[in-house]
């Protein structure tokens, strides 16, 4: 090999690019990078951010043209060897350098640190399309920022075009550098994101420098490279020789210390056992093979970061995946609506064995069986087409093995786990080492929820379709709120049955209580134990007959609280006494028998079952409210009348609210 041949390659090559970055006019709009905070979510780890957005991209980027696993490998380089620096420098250069201290993104005091992450997937089709297309891969990779008017990939896991920049921050820069190979074609460029544009001065005129910054030639749409610049690239730059298509990505300056290899493990074993076990795609992260033969061993070595996904869970999730049931059941076609909505509950007429028993279904969950719900679904687009045949399955089951944990549901849209969708098991609260799966795998059902999705891939955005010029927005948003809601209703028919024959049969999974005041729905006080120590409520004793109270004497006579879906209002009647009175309002959820609707020390209420923070106050009269009062679950108001209202709007329709009201001490 003729080294100084290749290093005078690689030099010829470099001479062509350079780190430019757009100019503008001062008084043209610009733009400070908000994309970088988009992902940087308080509580998340970095690592799990980056391997989330990582994988998924390299998942949507899989040939069509096989059935085999895409592979993505991960491999610090370090470029301190004497014949490499040179090399490094020529990317890592003085004016990158200059455009990053001008950003104030590093300081005079930051030394280059010559190490690398480098990132190759295989099976993959590389960044492909016309440079100057805004569709093509290639565009939407170096250019496109977000796109809220379509998805960034149909069928696919990505939605708003964000989820590559938290992939750049693995670089202490914010810079990639791509090499990429199509089936005719090698291409070559790098790109830079700094945390602010900023101004410059020239000759007396002021303009702005983007914060986008590029490292290309100066002709934008000379992207190609030869075999002989491709070789001096792979060998300069410590990228792999390639004979297939895909791409490898390099982020000098990387932050080695932000990303370590037994968290980047534990949590591509937390968000991606799905499609690893399925064989879709294998890893090597640091040195370290991550493929369905050893995901396990991997588990029980690095876990998963969270102790209720264990391989009891794991295993359910993929047997609900391959509908591997002990029994599964059916909703019918077509059900209107109105028998869905709000606070409708599921009847036998429902199903498609409409002799359905939800005694026999609530035996066979006592009995540890793999309970299945198949849910189908209509799709209607604005050019009258409706998809008829796509479904979710819902999927419930005891764990065999005995844990005492709280009940726990993932949320499947294809292989992505949105996290943060937590309220779709909220019926099954107390009842212990239940577990709930949601899953949605068929493309066009995929390609609507996607539609709603926000960037972080964490949650659903109700209020946010980005699918109105495809899909008729009514369907959908029922569509999304089936997804969302069709485990509780169906957990619900199950716990909520006929239970007089054998009262206690199912003893150990909820406590059989003659509770109507609870059924009522406004009559109940904390239990004792929410006063004590909130630690590790997790393992506690299963929950047990609880003490009911009275309402402090006389405000259940003229309090009159009603849900009508997700608005609650609260009447009063006219009563003089409460005038100058200051009352606290509690909500809780209803759910089934024998659980505290207000929680307790081992099931607590959260901000995941009741936010009144996010509500709507659309009304009120006779009183103001005390804003700096308002928590997840509660609020307190001045009464200034005899008589007074409240009316708040945006709880989940699905859920019935109780709530309790006492007088407290008004600050002198």
């Amino acid at each position: 090999m003729d080294i100084e041949k290749t290093k005078s390659d690689f030099s010829e090559l470099m001479k062509e690019f350079s780190w430019e970055a757009p100019t503008y006019d001062i008084y043209q709009a610009n733009r400070d990078p908000l994309e970088k905070d988009i992902f940087n979510v308080e509580g998340d780890d970095p690592s799990e951010i980056f391997v989330r957005e990582l994988i998924q991209n390299s998942l949507d980027a899989k040939l069509k043209t096989n059935n085999d696993p895409v592979h993505l490998e991960l491999e610090v380089i370090d470029f301190n060897h004497s014949n490499l620096r040179s090399s490094y420098q020529k990317i890592v250069n003085p004016k990158i350098q200059k455009y990053l201290y001008r950003s104030k993104d590093i300081t005079q005091a930051d030394v280059l640190t010559y190490k690398a992450l480098r990132i190759s997937d295989f099976n993959t089709t590389g960044l492909d399309g016309k440079s100057n297309d805004e569709t093509s891969n290639w565009y939407k990779y170096f250019y496109k920022i977000g796109d809220k008017g379509k998805l960034s990939k149909k069928d696919g896991l990505g939605s708003a075009n964000l989820g590559k920049v938290t992939t750049w921050a693995s670089s202490k820069y914010w810079i990639i550098i791509v090499r990429t190979k199509l089936f005719n074609e090698i291409r070559f460029q790098g790109r830079c994101l700094r945390k602010i544009n900023t101004i410059e001065e020239s000759g007396g005129k002021k303009y702005v420098d983007s914060c986008d910054v590029y490292f290309r030639r100066e002709d934008k749409e000379n992207i190609t490279i030869n075999n002989i610049e491709n070789k001096a690239v792979s060998e300069e730059l410590i990228l792999p020789e390639r004979r297939e298509t895909g791409s490898d990505f390099l982020l000098p300056e990387f932050r080695e210390n932000d990303l370590p290899k037994e968290d980047l493990i534990s949590f591509t074993l937390k968000n991606w056992f799905k499609p690893i076990a399925e064989n879709k795609i294998t890893l090597n992260i640091l040195g370290t093979e991550i493929s369905k033969n050893n995901f396990r061993n991997l588990i029980q070595e690095y876990s998963t970061s969270n102790k209720y996904l264990d391989e009891e869970m794991i295993d359910f999730v993929i047997d609900a995946t391959n509908q591997k049931n002990d029994h599964l059941y059916e909703l019918k076609k077509e059900i209107p609506k109105n028998k869905l909505y709000g606070n409708t509950k599921l009847t036998q007429d429902l199903f498609t064995d409409n002799q359905i028993d939800s005694k026999l279904l609530a035996d066979q969950l006592y009995q540890n069986k793999h309970i299945q719900l198949k849910v189908p679904v209509r799709i209607k687009t604005k050019k009258g087409v409706q998809f008829e045949n796509d479904f979710f399955l819902v999927s419930l089951k005891i764990r065999d093995i005995k844990k005492k944990y709280p009940p726990f549901g993932l949320m499947f849209r294809q292989y992505q786990i949105l996290w943060n969708e937590k309220d779709f098991w909220r019926s099954a609260r107390g009842v212990n080492d239940l577990m709930v799966c949601v899953i949605a795998d068929k493309p066009q059902l995929n390609t609507v929820l996607t539609h709603f999705e926000e960037p972080s891939h964490l949650l659903f955005n109700g209020r946010n379709f980005s699918g109105d010029d495809e899909y008729e927005k009514a369907s959908a948003e029922f569509i999304l709120y089936l997804f969302r809601n069709a485990a509780n209703k169906f957990i619900d028919f199950i716990l909520t049955g006929d239970e007089k024959e054998e009262p206690n049969l199912l003893s150990d999974l909820f406590p059989v209580l003659e509770l109507d005041k609870v059924e009522r729905g406004n009559n109940i006080d904390d239990d004792d134990d929410d006063k004590e120590d909130d630690d590790d409520d997790d393992d506690d004793d299963p929950i047990g007959p609880e003490k009911i109270d009275p309402p402090p004497p006389g405000l259940e006579d003229i309090i009159r609280p009603i849900q009508d879906g997700g608005t609650f209002i609260i009447n009063s009647l006219k009563n003089e006494k409460i005038v100058g009175k200051k009352i606290k309002f509690t909500f809780g959820i209803r759910s089934q028998k024998g659980i505290n609707p207000f929680g307790n020390k081992t099931n607590k209420l959260t901000k995941w079952d009741i936010d009144l923070t996010e509500v709507n106050f659309d009304e009120y009269e006779g009183c103001h409210i005390d804003i700096t009062s308002i928590t997840f679950n509660t609020f307190e108001i001045m009464i200034s009348e005899d008589k007074f209202k409240v009316i708040f709007s945006g709880l989940h329709e699905a859920f019935g609210y109780v709530c309790k009201a006492e007088i407290i001490e008004v600050e002198k």
